[in-house]
């Protein structure tokens, strides 16, 4: 997603279905688009789900994963193919802006709270 105030000021959300944000995915992918779009490391902001069903993408977790050579060779070509993509996206949605209006909000949400407990009860 991408938005700009009416000063000009240009944000830029990604978001990913993956369990890190890896640093080299983050370089390679602004290398691009700065390259091609002007944008800055402060108006690009990456995040992902933390999911546990998706790719390990860097060497972070190896000590984890049972992968050899060939195993990464394979991450390697997904992870080249991944950056192009996000930087395609990236370039469709600065290109594509509309005019929005966005607000927020405060809530509070129950699920997910496994490892919290309510205030009060519990260590």
């Amino acid at each position: 997603m991408a938005i700009k105030d009416p000063t000009g000021k240009t944000a830029v959300f990604v978001s990913t279905d993956l369990i890190t944000v890896p640093i080299k995915m983050v370089e390679a992918v602004m290398t691009e688009i700065t390259r091609q779009h002007g944008l800055g490391r402060s108006e690009v902001m990456f995040t992902c789900s933390h999911t546990h069903c998706g790719p390990a993408l860097d060497e972070m977790l190896s000590y984890m994963l049972d992968m050899k050579y060939d195993d990464w060779k394979q991450v390697r070509g997904y992870q080249q193919t991944l950056n192009a993509k996000l930087v395609t996206l990236i370039g469709a949605a600065v290109k594509d802006l509309k005019p929005a209006a966005i607000s927020f909000g405060n809530g509070h949400c129950q699920f997910a709270a496994n490892r919290r407990a309510p205030k009060g009860i519990g260590p």
